[in-house]
C-alpha cells in the first residue's frame, strides 16, 4: 500500500479515536439468526438494546437524539466517549446469537423454521456489505491541506483496506452460513457444526486483536525495567534529602505522560477529565515556565527536568521561586470574580500576597492579619489522605498550601492539635488556604474524610450482613430438610374409623311410617 504506514487508517467524524471496536462478521449473522428464531421479551429486549445502544454511539452524528439524552437524561453527561456504550452492545449481539444458535441447533426446532431463520439471517448481514461498499473513500477527514497527489492516493489505500476486510469477513460469514447449511440438511451433526463454528469466531478474533497486540508488543521482564529505569537527571533529583517537591518534565508533554510521576511527584500526568480549574491553569499560565516560574513556584515545583541539546545530556534545573509545602503571606486581597482571580495571577508575587475570590471571603470575616515574621510551617508526613504539618505563630496566620483545592463537600477536614478548626477555602486561584490560630509547635492535620465514604461502607457492611444471614438461612432450611425422616419411614397413621351403617330394609321404613 502506497501510504498505509504514514497516515491514519481511521477516516470519520471522531476528533480522536485509539482503535475500534470489534464485533465479527460471525456472531453478526448469529445475532440475525437469534432474531428469528427467539421469540418473547428476551428477544424484543436484546434487539431494542442493541438499536438504542447503536444510535447512542453515534454521538454528535445523531445528535437530534443524543443531545435529547444529554440535556435531561440523569448522568448521561458523565460519558467520557459514547462510543464506550458499544460494549453493552457486543454483550447484547454475543447473548442473543448464542441463544440463536442454541435453538438453531435444538432438535426440536423444525426445519422449516431453521431454512427461514438461516434465510433471513443470510439477506441481513448480506445487507450490511452491501452498505459497506457505498462507502465514499473521498471525504476531507484526514487529508485537509494535503496536496492532491496525496489525497488521492490516502483514499486508494483506504480502498483497499476497506475492500481486503470485506472479503476476510465475507469469507467468513460464508463459512458460517455454509455450516449452519449443512446442518440443516443433515449433513453434518451437532458437534461437529459447533467446532467449526468457534474455530470461525476464533480465527475471526484472533486476526483482528493481532493488528493491535502483535509479538512486537511483547516485553521482557528486562525491557519493562528498562522503560522506567531512572535517568542521570532522575537521579540527581532523587538526590534531593527532602522528598516533598514536584518535578515538571518537558523531555515529553508533561500533561500528558505518566512516565515522571514512577520517580517523582509531578506537575503533570495523564487523565482522561482533568480538573477545569487545572486544565486553565495549565493553558494560561504553565505553558511558558520561563515566564510563569512563580506559578510552578507555588504549586511547589523545585526541579525542571528539559532535554539536552546534541549530545548533552538532559539537563535539571531548579525552580528558585518554589515556596514550599506550605507558607504565611504578609498580606491578602479581594477580588470578585474568578475571571480576575486567573487575571490577577499573572502579575502576583505569591510569597507576600494571596488573592481570594469573593465567593471564598466568608472564611477571613472578621479576621485581622498581624503579619508575624518569625512564624512557621513546614510539613513533617505526606500522604495523599493525610498530610501533618508543624507550625508556629505568634498571631493567628493565613496559611497557603501547594495543594489543589476541593470544596468541603469533597470530604478535607483540617484539625489542630487534634481538633476542627476553620474550614480550608481556595486561593491564587487553585490553592488551600486556612486561617490558623496562634501558637507553639502545634499540630496541623489536613486529613481526606469524605461523608460519602463511611456512609457507603455501612451501607456496604449492612448489605453483607443481610446476605450472610440470608445464606446462613438458607444453608439451615436445607439441613433442616435433609434431617427430616423419608417418608416411607415414618410410623402408618392409624386406620380410620368407618361410621356406623344406617339400618336398612323395613326398619327404615317404620320410621317413615
Amino acid at each position: 500500500m502506497q501510504l498505509a504506514q504514514q497516515a491514519s487508517h481511521y477516516w470519520g467524524p471522531q476528533p480522536f479515536t485509539g482503535g475500534p471496536v470489534y464485533l465479527g462478521v460471525v456472531f453478526i449473522l448469529l445475532f440475525f439468526l437469534g432474531a428469528h428464531l427467539i421469540q418473547g421479551p428476551l428477544k424484543q429486549f436484546a434487539v431494542a438494546a442493541v438499536v438504542l445502544t447503536l444510535f447512542i454511539s453515534w454521538g454528535k452524528n445523531f445528535s437530534a437524539f443524543n443531545y435529547l439524552l444529554f440535556d435531561y437524561f440523569p448522568l448521561f453527561n458523565k460519558f467520557r466517549a459514547v462510543t464506550m456504550i458499544l460494549g453493552i452492545t457486543n454483550m447484547l449481539v454475543i447473548f442473543l446469537g448464542m441463544l440463536g444458535l442454541q435453538a438453531y441447533l435444538s432438535p426440536e426446532t423444525r426445519p422449516e423454521a431453521r431454512r427461514k431463520a438461516l434465510f433471513a439471517a443470510g439477506v441481513w448481514t448480506g445487507g450490511l456489505f452491501a452498505l459497506a461498499l457505498l462507502f465514499s473513500f473521498t471525504t476531507d477527514y484526514g487529508t485537509e491541506g494535503l496536496p492532491e497527489p496525496f489525497a488521492s492516493a490516502l483514499a486508494e489505500d483506504r480502498a483497499a483496506l476497506l475492500y481486503s476486510d470485506l472479503l476476510r469477513s465475507l469469507a467468513l460469514a460464508a463459512g458460517a452460513f455454509a455450516l449452519l447449511g449443512a446442518f440443516s440438511k443433515r449433513w453434518l451433526g451437532t458437534l461437529p457444526v459447533a467446532l467449526a463454528l468457534g474455530a470461525l469466531l476464533f480465527i475471526d478474533i484472533w486476526g483482528i486483536a493481532k493488528r493491535f497486540i502483535s509479538e512486537e508488543d511483547f516485553l521482557t521482564p528486562q525491557q519493562k525495567e528498562r522503560i522506567t529505569e531512572p535517568t542521570e537527571a532522575d537521579r540527581q533529583i532523587l538526590a534531593d534529602p527532602d522528598p516533598h517537591y514536584r518535578v515538571a518534565d518537558f523531555r515529553r508533554n508533561p500533561w500528558a505522560d505518566a512516565l515522571t510521576s514512577y520517580h517523582h511527584k509531578s506537575m503533570g500526568g495523564y487523565h482522561a477529565a482533568k480538573l477545569m480549574r487545572y486544565q486553565e491553569l495549565i493553558e494560561g499560565y504553565l505553558g511558558n515556565p520561563v515566564q510563569n516560574a512563580h506559578i510552578y513556584g507555588m504549586l511547589n515545583c523545585k526541579y525542571f527536568i528539559s532535554p539536552g541539546q546534541g549530545e548533552q545530556g538532559d539537563r535539571v534545573s531548579r525552580n528558585p521561586k518554589a515556596l514550599g509545602n506550605a507558607w504565611f503571606v504578609p498580606e491578602f486581597f479581594i477580588v470578585k470574580t474568578a475571571d480576575e482571580e486567573f487575571q490577577a495571577l499573572a502579575g502576583l508575587d505569591p510569597r507576600q500576597r494571596a488573592v481570594v475570590q469573593e465567593k471564598y471571603a466568608a472564611a477571613l470575616q472578621g479576621f485581622q492579619l498581624q503579619y508575624d515574621s518569625s512564624a512557621t510551617i513546614r510539613l513533617t508526613k505526606y500522604h495523599p489522605d493525610e498530610m501533618v504539618y508543624t507550625y508556629s505563630a505568634a498571631t493567628p496566620q493565613l496559611a497557603l498550601f501547594s495543594e489543589v483545592y476541593y470544596p468541603p463537600e469533597k470530604g478535607w477536614q483540617l484539625y489542630v492539635d487534634g481538633e476542627p478548626t476553620g474550614p480550608l477555602f481556595k486561593a491564587d486561584f487553585i490553592l488551600r488556604a486556612a486561617v490558623l490560630p496562634a501558637g507553639q509547635n502545634r499540630e496541623l492535620r489536613m486529613v481526606f474524610e469524605p461523608h460519602s465514604y463511611y456512609a457507603g461502607e455501612k451501607i456496604s457492611l449492612g448489605a453483607s450482613l443481610i446476605m450472610v444471614l440470608f445464606l446462613v438461612g438458607m444453608l439451615l432450611r436445607f439441613f433442616r430438610a435433609e434431617s427430616l425422616p423419608e417418608p416411607s419411614n415414618l410410623a402408618p397413621l392409624p386406620p380410620e374409623k368407618k361410621p356406623a351403617a344406617r339400618p336398612k330394609g323395613k326398619g327404615r321404613s317404620r320410621r317413615k311410617k
